[in-house]
């Protein structure tokens, strides 16, 4: 996630320098090279659902934040403040800034936060975030990751920052180097100077310009005025791009000719495009580069000192076809080192899944369970691993592993009702759910997921009451707008449904499209709640918008031949059920919503005999 500096800082003493020094100088040296001593405050991370998270100690609570470069500030949501009872005053104005729009924000006071092998008393967090993935319920911005030099080596599941002694040469800060070579990129100098993000020349397609380094992100992000006009005519229209707020940017999808960052000069990059305007970079570098590097970043001698990892930059996920665990082909993985201890041998892992290098991920989960059998966080990652690589009965044993060392473990039993749920085990799948709804708190993220696996139970009521539990705990949360159209989905979808259930499915699908404008998907799911309620022209405008947002939304392109058959233009109707297959051969039985079904049966009826599938979705061999 980005975010610029706050329109105005937070009062108080939210990461007191003077007590940050203590921590980092009392630690003992733990780096040593011929006149150059290093101290280092070790801060293990794990990659999660392709999120760099740590476990910070919230007065005595351990709570998962993500790694955030990008973020100027470290945040935490709404809803862990009010978990948690941490004492909050008003931000004063305060508003951050961020991808997915403006962030009116509080300020919560932590009295004891734990960190690495230290605590800090009194720190104060901006409270005003959506959740970021990964589980986490906030990000660790550049207050924390900046406050000295900073090595990110995110490939081996480790974060540091550092203090070096004064007579340090540059080249002695990428101590783990040797005969490597080491790359070192000058930072650019922006207006935020107390905490500067990480920013360094790029080139794009030959032009150089500025690329912010952000953890929080995912892969290549440019802004679409780097583009020529041909470049831009060939853009495929995605889902818009979000970040922190409650809103979204405009986005599309392109490949890259050439980028090169330093050494690395990479050829057909897949990259997503929005409009980065007014900003001190045109070019966003998420974390699968992190993962593929080595690197320390030094605010104080105003450049990163950078090493490159085996295998690809940014690596290609499988193809759906291709068989379990096998890597992808761009450049071969080389054998990691041996290591002994299970933490290290698992964060080392959990970074080989981000990079799709499965039989790596694989080895060092099997390497850290047989060196800790009875950690159950060892075995629900390697369960995470396993469900990666479509091995699911296999995870399956290691979640109830996982669950019966430790019952309270709330991540491994969600993971273990969503994979009971996709196996045909209902039954297990219920009574994992019945387990959370005992042991979550009011305000936890899960909610929103139990909901989704409670409509794909079928036990729509249930799923409406764990939405509304997240939505009432989460107001200005940027995922309202997909939890609102899975409520609307569930409601329209109900054989049952009365006409005040159905006009309260539509006003949640109408709430999201307000909250979500640009997002196809939105308007798709309002298209089918107007055609279910017998809106025709209604539906139609909807399905517009969603085809002229995502064309390639399968099921806008459905329910929009479903109003042109219902208004006697059969033509137009054949033509949008092949575009409609064109996108996804499946899109009618992948509907499974009988009331939807039933509105797309005489579009199916009035086809040739044979030339469309049955409603009946296939059987599963």
């Amino acid at each position: 996630m980005s975010t610029s500096k706050p329109r105005h800082r937070p009062g108080g003493r939210p990461w007191p320098l003077g007590l940050w020094a203590a921590l980092l100088l009392g630690l003992a040296p733990g780096l040593t090279l011929a006149e150059c001593k290093l101290k280092a405050l070790d801060l293990p991370v794990t990659l999660i659902d392709g999120r760099p998270i740590i476990e910070l100690g919230f007065n005595g609570t351990p709570k998962p934040l993500l790694v955030d470069s990008g973020a100027f500030y470290s945040v935490i949501t709404p809803a862990v403040a009010d978990e948690l009872q941490l004492p909050t005053r008003s931000g004063q104005g305060l508003r951050l800034s961020t991808l997915g729009g403006h962030l009116r924000a509080r300020i919560s006071t932590v009295r004891q936060l734990q960190l690495g092998q230290g605590t800090v008393a009194d720190v104060e967090f901006i409270h005003g975030l959506n959740e970021v993935g990964g589980g986490a319920v906030g990000v660790v911005g550049r207050n924390v990751l900046g406050v000295a030099d900073t090595e990110y080596d995110l490939g081996h599941g480790r974060v540091r920052v550092i203090r070096s002694a004064p007579d340090c040469r540059d080249d002695q800060l990428a101590y783990w180097a040797a005969d490597e070579p080491v790359d070192e990129l000058p930072l650019v100098k922006v207006s935020d100077g107390l905490r500067p993000p990480i920013i360094v020349p790029i080139e794009i397609n030959g032009r150089r310009v500025h690329a912010l380094l952000d953890t929080g992100a995912g892969g290549v992000l440019i802004d679409r005025g780097l583009l020529s006009s041909e470049e831009q005519a060939r853009l495929v229209p995605t889902r818009p791009v979000g970040g922190g707020g409650s809103g979204g940017l405009a986005g599309w999808s392109i490949r890259l000719h050439t980028v090169t960052l330093g050494r690395d000069t990479l050829h057909e990059v897949p990259a997503g495009v929005s409009d980065l305007k007014d900003r001190d970079y045109q070019v966003l570098v998420g974390v699968d580069w992190f993962l593929s590097h080595r690197l320390i970043v030094s605010p104080q001698r105003g450049k990163l000192l950078v090493t490159r990892l085996a295998g690809p930059v940014f690596p290609e996920p499988p193809a759906e076809h291709a068989a379990p665990g096998t890597p992808p082909a761009a450049e071969p993985f080389a054998p990691e080192p041996a290591l002994d201890q299970p933490g290290p041998l698992m964060r080392r892992g959990m970074a080989a899944l981000g990079r799709h290098n499965f039989a790596q991920a694989t080895a060092d989960l099997d390497a850290a369970v047989a060196l800790a059998p009875t950690d159950a966080t060892l075995h629900l990652n390697r369960a995470r691993v396993r469900l990666a690589m479509k091995r699911r009965d296999e995870a399956l044993v290691d979640l109830d592993q996982a669950l019966s060392l430790l019952p309270t473990m709330n991540d491994a039993r969600l993971l273990r009702a969503r994979a009971r749920q996709e196996a045909g085990d209902a039954t297990g799948a219920r009574e994992d759910l019945r387990q959370l709804q005992l042991a979550l708190s009011p305000q936890a993220h899960a909610h929103a997921a139990m909901g989704d696996l409670w409509d794909a139970l079928g036990e729509t009521d249930t799923a409406l009451a764990e939405w509304d539990r997240w939505l009432a705990a989460h107001e200005s949360d940027g995922g309202r707008g997909r939890v609102l159209t899975s409520r609307c989905w569930a409601q329209l979808s109900d054989a049952g449904a009365d006409a005040r259930r159905l006009t309260q499915a539509e006003a949640d699908c109408q709430q999201a499209v307000e909250l979500q404008p640009l997002d196809g998907m939105m308007h798709e799911h309002l298209g089918w709640a107007r055609l279910r309620r017998g809106d025709a022209a209604g539906a139609l405008s909807a399905f517009d918008r969603a085809i002229e947002l995502l064309p390639s939304g399968a099921q806008a392109w459905l329910g929009r031949a479903v109003v042109h058959q219902q208004a006697g233009r059969p033509d137009a109707a054949a033509a949008d059920l092949v575009m409609a297959r064109q996108r996804q051969a499946d899109v009618v039985s992948h509907l499974r919503r009988a009331p939807l079904m039933a509105l797309v049966a005489p579009l199916l009826a009035a086809e040739p005999a044979g030339a469309l599938p049955s409603l009946t979705p296939p059987a599963t061999p």
